[in-house]
């Protein structure tokens, strides 16, 4: 078993483990150090080949929101993302803005939409938007539609938690 900050020696290298939970609670991600590569979780978002972000978040918002920030200051040199690859170093932030931005989308998309629409109309119209592109062309429908519920509840209990915190 392997929990934060666990350390994977390799000789006069390390693998240092990070908790990432959100796309599942056990999620981890894993900086290769002194290098400082970063390999992330599907907590953390994915990236398209046309450079648009798609966040995962499947259990809890406000947990993936914070496994993004806790990688995003772990100021990693090189960024190896789930279902892309290594990306170019100069495009480190813009990822983590994309992902960041992703995220609130869902969360805006729902707020629009919840008491006005049906649970079967909103995933119609979240269908229609997000399983698009690349996204069409990666994932079967089917693995989309199930990850749709729990992206969708996940935000609707992200919009719930915000108002309770105001």
């Amino acid at each position: 078993m392997l929990s934060e900050g666990d350390r994977i020696s390799l000789g006069e290298e390390s693998i240092l483990v990070l908790e990432t939970p959100g796309h599942t609670n056990c999620s981890l991600s894993y900086a290769l150090e002194p290098q400082r590569i970063l390999f992330l979780s599907e907590s953390t978002g994915t990236l398209s080949p046309q450079n648009t972000a798609q966040s995962a978040i499947l259990k809890h918002y406000y947990e993936g929101y914070a496994s993004i920030e806790k990688c995003k200051s772990y100021g990693a040199e090189r960024l190896v993302i789930p279902h892309c690859g290594l990306i170019p170093a100069d495009f480190n932030d813009t990822f983590w803005e994309l992902v960041k931005e992703d995220m609130e989308s869902i969360v805006r998309f729902l707020a629009e939409r919840q008491g006005k629409m049906t649970e079967e109309e909103i995933m119609e119209d979240y269908t229609r938007i997000y399983y698009v592109g690349q996204r069409q062309k990666e994932q079967p429908r089917e693995a989309f539609l199930l990850n749709a519920v729990y992206q969708l509840k996940a935000a609707a209990e992200e919009i719930e938690r915000r108002k309770e915190s105001r």
